[in-house]
Protein backbone atom coordinates (compact mmCIF):
# COMPACT_ATOMS: atom_id res chain seq x y z
CA UNK A 1 0.00 0.00 0.00
CA UNK A 2 1.25 3.43 -0.62
CA UNK A 3 0.94 6.60 1.16
CA UNK A 4 -1.67 8.87 -0.03
CA UNK A 5 -0.08 12.79 0.09
CA UNK A 6 2.46 13.91 2.64
CA UNK A 7 6.01 12.31 3.19
CA UNK A 8 7.02 8.18 3.05
CA UNK A 9 7.26 6.54 6.19
CA UNK A 10 10.69 6.55 7.50
CA UNK A 11 12.76 4.84 10.24
CA UNK A 12 13.49 7.60 12.45
CA UNK A 13 13.24 8.74 16.32
CA UNK A 14 11.89 12.42 16.69
CA UNK A 15 12.22 15.01 19.76
CA UNK A 16 9.80 17.98 19.44
CA UNK A 17 11.34 20.12 21.66
CA UNK A 18 9.31 23.59 22.93
CA UNK A 19 12.47 25.63 24.51
CA UNK A 20 11.64 28.87 26.35
CA UNK A 21 15.37 29.20 25.88
CA UNK A 22 17.98 27.65 23.91
CA UNK A 23 19.77 24.46 24.98
CA UNK A 24 20.71 21.35 23.40
CA UNK A 25 19.14 18.54 22.80
CA UNK A 26 20.24 14.79 22.57
CA UNK A 27 18.72 11.68 22.00
CA UNK A 28 20.50 8.27 23.01
CA UNK A 29 19.94 4.73 21.70
CA UNK A 30 21.55 1.59 21.75
CA UNK A 31 24.39 3.25 23.25
CA UNK A 32 25.48 6.44 20.67
CA UNK A 33 24.02 9.89 21.39
CA UNK A 34 23.68 12.57 18.95
CA UNK A 35 22.86 16.19 20.01
CA UNK A 36 21.73 19.44 18.00
CA UNK A 37 22.17 23.05 19.48
CA UNK A 38 18.68 24.31 19.65
CA UNK A 39 17.59 28.03 19.52
CA UNK A 40 14.41 28.93 21.93
CA UNK A 41 11.06 27.97 20.45
CA UNK A 42 10.25 24.83 18.43
CA UNK A 43 13.06 22.74 17.03
CA UNK A 44 12.52 19.16 15.18
CA UNK A 45 15.59 16.55 16.17
CA UNK A 46 15.75 13.45 14.43
CA UNK A 47 17.97 10.43 14.33
CA UNK A 48 18.25 7.33 12.98
CA UNK A 49 15.71 4.16 14.18
CA UNK A 50 17.86 1.48 16.28
CA UNK A 51 16.90 -1.30 18.56
CA UNK A 52 16.78 -0.24 22.48
CA UNK A 53 15.26 1.86 25.07
CA UNK A 54 15.93 5.63 23.83
CA UNK A 55 16.48 8.53 26.10
CA UNK A 56 16.08 12.12 25.99
CA UNK A 57 18.14 15.08 27.15
CA UNK A 58 17.66 18.99 27.76
CA UNK A 59 21.30 20.45 28.42
CA UNK A 60 21.69 23.79 29.95
CA UNK A 61 25.78 24.90 30.31
CA UNK A 62 26.78 21.55 30.17
CA UNK A 63 24.14 19.69 32.58
CA UNK A 64 20.89 18.14 32.10
CA UNK A 65 18.49 20.26 32.66
CA UNK A 66 16.03 17.98 31.36
CA UNK A 67 15.83 13.54 31.29
CA UNK A 68 13.37 11.43 29.52
CA UNK A 69 13.43 8.18 29.34
CA UNK A 70 11.21 6.68 26.90
CA UNK A 71 8.25 4.01 27.80
CA UNK A 72 8.71 2.00 24.98
CA UNK A 73 11.26 -0.39 23.81
CA UNK A 74 12.45 -0.70 20.62
CA UNK A 75 13.02 -3.75 19.10
CA UNK A 76 14.82 -5.05 16.07
CA UNK A 77 12.53 -8.62 15.58
CA UNK A 78 8.39 -8.29 16.19
CA UNK A 79 6.03 -10.63 15.79
CA UNK A 80 3.10 -7.88 14.58
CA UNK A 81 3.64 -4.39 12.86
CA UNK A 82 2.80 -1.39 15.42
CA UNK A 83 2.25 1.43 13.11
CA UNK A 84 1.42 3.81 16.19
CA UNK A 85 3.15 6.89 16.79
CA UNK A 86 4.39 7.04 20.88
CA UNK A 87 4.91 9.82 22.64
CA UNK A 88 5.94 11.33 26.08
CA UNK A 89 6.39 14.52 28.24
CA UNK A 90 9.38 15.13 30.78
CA UNK A 91 8.61 18.38 32.67
CA UNK A 92 5.33 19.47 32.85
CA UNK A 93 3.79 19.38 36.27
CA UNK A 94 0.45 16.93 36.11
CA UNK A 95 -2.95 19.50 36.55
CA UNK A 96 -4.63 17.95 39.24
CA UNK A 97 -7.84 16.39 38.53
CA UNK A 98 -7.17 16.42 34.84
CA UNK A 99 -7.33 13.06 32.71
Amino acid sequence: MAAQGGEPPRDEIELLAFLAAPGVLEIEVAGKAERKEAPAGVTSFKVPLASGRPGFRLLRDGRAAVTLKSAFEIADKVAWQDLLYRGGSSSRLPVPGAR
